[in-house]
């Protein structure tokens, strides 16, 4: 047993108890916040868009450059979720707020999200005709459509900029542009995100396709991710157990010091 399982309301379930657990827990966050750190620096330098490392986290500035969220994650357990004031957001004037993202879930105060942390031991994933890799330029601007469809957030171009390509970057969309899916690997484990499906396209088993061809385009290592209780059963289809809970702390406001 890697983690005591969670439920829905994100609290523990009484499986055992012991050291063990928590350190699995820990490993995990650690490995996933590791994975999701590199990745903002990788997408940052494709894109053009300010980052900033610091004491115990990683931040990205998405907002620069896109319409999309920006990420400060969290690389130690040390640092509380509202501790971090990156410079890259100071003065910013982009659409939408920060998000900092804390892979050990403990509590914080605000506007906040608690998705459920899976992990997927390595192992063979089926191939889904209506599934595509984004390999060129042009199949990353179609990614990007699938994208703001899967995501229902229209004018994302920019997020996914040809500098991906010469990465360990795995991105999946379907033909009809209505799901998408991007994996990562940092060497150690194989982060998934920006999975999403259009409403009229849910149901059919995309989500689960597109994330499974990621999986399948990168070396097998484990790969975890962080799943909405939507998503979750998705997820668990693919063999994702969950492992823990992550906390997401919205600030929509730039930081000042």
């Amino acid at each position: 047993v890697r983690a005591r399982p969670v439920d829905d309301e994100g609290t523990w379930t009484a499986v055992d108890s012991g050291a063990a657990d928590s350190g699995a827990v820990d490993d995990d966050a650690r490995l996933h916040a590791a994975n999701l750190a590199a990745l903002q620096v990788v997408l940052a330098r494709a894109g053009g868009w300010p980052y900033e490392r610091g004491d115990g986290w990683v931040a990205a500035d998405a907002c620069a450059q896109t319409r999309f969220f920006s990420f400060c994650v969290l690389t130690e357990p040390r640092v509380l979720p509202c501790d971090p004031r990156p410079t890259v957001y100071e003065g910013r004037t982009g659409p939408n707020g920060w998000l900092v993202m804390d892979l050990w879930g403990r509590p914080a105060a605000g506007e906040v999200r608690s998705p459920v942390l899976m992990r997927r031991e390595p192992g063979p994933v089926e191939a889904d005709p209506r599934v595509l890799l984004a390999r060129t330029p042009d199949g990353l601007r179609d990614a990007e459509q699938a994208l703001a469809a899967g995501l229902e957030a229209p004018g994302l171009e920019g997020v996914l900029a040809p500098g991906l390509l010469d990465e360990r970057v795995a991105v999946a969309y379907d033909r009809a542009l209505q799901a998408v899916a991007l994996a990562f690997d940092d060497g150690a484990s194989i982060g998934v995100y920006l999975v999403g499906t259009a409403t009229a396209a849910r149901g059919r088993g995309l989500g689960a396709a597109v994330t499974a061809a990621s999986l399948a385009a990168l070396p097998p290592r484990p790969a975890l991710l962080t799943a909405t209780t939507m998503g979750r059963p998705v997820y668990e289809r693919l063999g994702f157990a969950a492992v823990g809970r992550a906390t997401m702390v919205l600030h929509d406001r730039p930081t000042t010091r």
